[in-house]
């Protein structure tokens, strides 16, 4: 609750004046499922995710689509960077391209519970069994991982996000989000 009154004074300090009727009728329509639930389960949280968010790839103004889409992008990019990086260590002779004998020397320098997990990642990118994991193969497991890492469904409810927008300014802000949470949560 004490974060709650953080963000209540930092928009009457800093925010613009919003209208103290939400629309909670519109939100549910607009919002996923899930997404209520998080709010309603823990609302700090929520709303500290959200300010990470806004600060991160928006500012003090707020966030917009197209920050938001940097969040969604870079998320992916971590986890293709990740299931990358995974096999590329195994190219010993820098030619892009992971061998199963390379993989095997990995395998072999490391510990024994990363051992199984190198030799299944090897197998799912080498997409045509050839023993040979190629740029293009290790590009595409990379952005499958990635996809399956952040979903489709993942990418529509921070899009959905938008729906915060109370002032509709096109840029979603703390104080907002506040409000929102606010209407969601029953008072105690």
């Amino acid at each position: 609750m004490r974060l709650l009154w953080i963000f209540a004074l930092w928009i009457g300090l800093c925010g613009p004046v919003f209208a103290q009727n939400v629309d909670i009728s519109r939100l549910m329509a607009n919002l996923p499922e899930r997404t209520i639930k998080e709010l309603q389960r823990k609302p700090e949280k929520f709303i500290e995710d959200a300010a990470v968010l806004i600060m991160g790839f928006g500012g003090e103004a707020g966030i917009d689509l197209a920050g938001i889409n940097a969040s969604i992008n870079l998320d992916r990019a971590w986890v293709r960077a990740r299931e990358m990086r995974r096999l590329m260590v195994a190219d010993l002779d820098n030619d892009y391209i992971v061998t199963l004998a390379e993989i095997r020397v990995l395998i072999a320098a490391e510990r024994a519970g990363k051992r199984g997990l190198l030799l299944l990642g090897f197998q799912a990118a080498d997409l045509d069994g050839d023993a040979v994991v190629t740029q293009v193969e290790l590009q595409s497991h990379a952005q499958a991982r990635a996809m399956a890492a952040f979903t489709v469904e993942d990418a529509a409810r921070l899009h959905a996000f938008m729906g915060f927008d109370l002032n509709g300014d096109g840029l979603v802000q703390i104080g907002e989000v506040v409000l929102v949470v606010e209407a969601f949560v029953p008072k105690a």
